[in-house]
């Protein structure tokens, strides 16, 4: 059994660690160009990579010979225009959310 120091001792540790790994970054990158082409290019690029990602895992799951993916495919479809419509991300993705669970629980479901 560990005792009561050691176990202090960790948590310390464990929380200076974690507040380091979140600080760092933030420390470097003010010392660091801000103007830096490749900080600009990955600032821009970044988040629809990221988004590309997310939908791509989320639709991996799916298992297409059988027919399913219809209410995915049509939220995802809706999320896409309610973006390019409104230019909010709030709206497209509650209103892709809203119209897959309307869909699974009401119309395929």
């Amino acid at each position: 059994m560990i005792d009561s120091s050691a176990l202090i001792w960790t948590i310390v540790l464990c929380a200076i660690a974690t507040y380091l790994t979140r600080r760092l970054p933030f420390a470097l990158g003010a010392m660091c160009a801000k103007d830096h082409p490749m900080l600009c290019y990955i600032q821009e690029a970044m988040p629809g990579a990221i988004m590309t990602i997310l939908v791509l895992y989320s639709l991996s799951g799916i298992d297409w010979s059988i027919g399913d993916g219809v209410a995915e495919i049509l939220a995802v479809i809706l999320t896409a225009v309610l973006h390019l419509w409104r230019k909010n991300a709030l709206i497209s993705i509650f209103g892709g959310v809203a119209c897959y669970m309307l869909l699974i629980r009401f119309v395929l479901g």
